[in-house]
């Protein structure tokens, strides 16, 4: 009796390893918007939405984007090795991406222009920032957008 290999012909065969795509060229984020948006916001985002002092001592009553009650706690910001930086360092900050809508689409990023980032500090940014923080972001580009400004 000839033996033979059993071979697996379902979908569910493994095919290889899985090899994480490159980001296309047009989803990459332009030098001049990454400068632009740090520009913009000047200092870290998480700083902004997390510290309640920073928010009143910045925006004037009538401009504000952000539910005073929605704050946690203050917000010290470091690189991404967590070296501390102060949150209005512009050359330390990094860029988030997010959706305008709550949930987004799972596992894709956001457009890569100015109305789809905030500058944020890199220690936030390489971790999951808080729901609070996103619907901050989407709060802060609803009004810079009303403004005319984004």
């Amino acid at each position: 009796m000839k033996r033979t290999p059993l071979v697996r012909k379902t979908p569910m065969a493994r095919t290889g390893r899985i090899k994480a795509k490159p980001r296309p060229v047009s989803d990459r984020v332009n030098p001049k918007d990454h400068l632009a948006v740090r520009h913009r916001d000047g200092l870290c985002f998480g700083a902004l939405a997390l510290n309640q002092q920073l928010l009143r001592a910045i925006l004037r009553p009538e401009d504000r984007w952000l539910d005073a009650d929605a704050v946690i706690e203050p917000h010290e910001c470091a690189t991404q090795f967590g070296r501390a930086h102060q949150p209005g360092a512009i050359d330390y900050l990094t860029v988030d991406h997010f959706h305008h809508h709550a949930g987004g689409t799972y596992g894709d990023r956001a457009k890569s222009d100015r109305e789809h980032m905030v500058a944020m500090c890199g220690w936030l940014n390489n971790r999951p920032p808080p729901a609070v923080i996103r619907q901050a972001e989407r709060d802060y580009m609803a009004w810079l957008i009303a403004r005319g400004g984004a």
